[in-house]
């Protein structure tokens, strides 16, 4: 059975680095040298391995097969399309839906998830109608993607801005037994789905 974690975590890759100028290919090189000041000519050039070098003038991708005459959106992700299946996991990470880390293996990535992002504290849900407590980061971005689902199908036009993901993660000071709830100390949840607003209060979960 698939982990529902699994669906919140998304796939990123190491930025492929650009081959140093004194190791393009000479008739490249000579190329540079050559070129008129005022013709704006920008080369990328980037080392495919067993595929040869990649070569972008002005964006527009010159590898043998490739038959883009227009200038490539996106010259990172092209290059990794001329590149063989295992340059490419080499250079796939797997993101925290919670933090900036990433991780080879899905396993590393669930044991940092769990070692640090499962605190005993609750989280309420603050969108409207929803009463829905979690006990953790985690639960409360499941129960979120729940939301974000739901409104998806029925407006996907509608997902209000104040819905998106932000998630309080207030701790509750020792020195204030009994308190129920904080106010909203919220950050950022730039690399989640779009999620609702929680509230962080006090309590381990029950």
């Amino acid at each position: 059975m698939t982990d529902p974690l699994e669906k919140l975590i998304t796939k990123t890759f190491l930025p492929i680095p650009e081959t140093p100028y004194k190791e393009w290919p000479e008739d490249l090189r000579r190329e540079a040298r050559l070129a008129p000041e005022d013709s704006d000519l920008v080369l990328e050039v980037f080392n495919l391995g067993e595929n040869g070098t990649l070569v972008l003038r002005n964006g527009i991708c010159g590898h043998p097969g490739c038959l883009g005459a227009r200038p490539v959106r996106d010259s990172q992700q092209h290059a990794r399309q001329h590149m063989t299946a295992t340059m490419q996991r080499e250079l796939e990470r797997l993101q925290c839906p919670i933090c900036d880390k990433t991780y080879i293996y899905m396993q590393s990535l669930k044991n940092h998830i769990n070692a640090n992002h499962t605190d005993e504290h609750e989280y309420l849900c603050l969108l409207p109608h929803c009463s829905v407590v979690s006990k953790n980061q985690v639960q409360a971005l499941l129960h979120g993607f729940e939301h974000t689902l739901a409104a998806t199908s029925a407006s996907p036009t509608t997902i209000k801005p104040e819905e998106e993901g932000t998630v309080a993660a207030q701790s509750v000071s020792d020195k204030t037994p009994g308190a129920t709830s904080l106010p909203v100390s919220s950050r950022s949840m730039s690399h989640a789905p779009n999620l609702p607003s929680t509230l962080a209060i006090s309590g381990a979960a029950a």
